[in-house]
């Protein structure tokens, strides 16, 4: 399988890498939020998150990293100088731009397909409830636009993730072509299994 990322020039480390090259199945995938950032929607953040810290405890997260300052022109400061920002409410759902396109070469593959798929990354979702919401979100080979990744925040706290900051992860695979299936009426296709029928939640777990 051929796989290529597409950058525009300046861009080429939003093309996903793993920290660990050799090692590690999943790739970096960061936050493409140039030239996004909007002071009124910054300022509105943080009021929202003063509200919340006030009543219920809430922390405010930037790149995962827990910010100390009570100065909204302290956030704001830090926000002018990252080049732009997504903004996630707890309970939001939000689509933030990847940075690449991706190109996955069928070429002499018989019934496989290439599929690049989106997960969550472990230490926002096991720390802060951030997931991909779509866990995997799957790009097929047709797609031919940007990569958008769509997160959402099941915790209490806020969070702000600037210009280049981690987000998701990304894997290669190679799946089947479901479309190449034969399709029968017969059901002695199936044996007798212990299994049998049993579906959510029928092994107790």
């Amino acid at each position: 399988m051929n796989v290529t990322f597409y950058t525009l020039p300046g861009d080429e480390k939003f093309a996903p890498r793993p920290s660990h090259p050799g090692e590690d199945a999943g790739a970096d995938i960061r936050a493409y939020a140039k030239n996004t950032y909007n002071r009124n929607d910054a300022v509105d953040f943080f009021r929202d998150f003063e509200s919340c810290a006030l009543k219920y405890g809430a922390r405010l997260y930037i790149d995962g990293e827990v910010f100390t300052s009570e100065s909204e022109n302290d956030f704001l400061d830090l926000v002018d100088k990252s080049n732009g920002a997504a903004f996630l409410l707890p309970g939001d759902t939000i689509k933030v731009s990847a940075g690449f396109k991706v190109h996955m070469d069928r070429k002499d593959m018989s019934n496989l397909l290439p599929v690049y798929k989106i997960v969550s990354r472990s230490g926002l979702a096991c720390n802060h409830s951030v997931i991909v919401t779509n866990s995997p979100g799957i790009i097929d080979s047709g797609y031919q636009d940007w990569v958008k990744v769509s997160l959402t925040n099941n915790g209490d706290n806020h969070h702000v993730f600037t210009h280049g900051s981690r987000i998701a992860q990304g894997l290669c695979e190679l799946v089947y072509d479901q479309s190449t299936f034969p399709v029968v009426t017969d059901p002695s296709i199936f044996s007798t299994t212990s299994r049998g029928q049993g579906g959510f939640g029928s092994t107790k777990v």
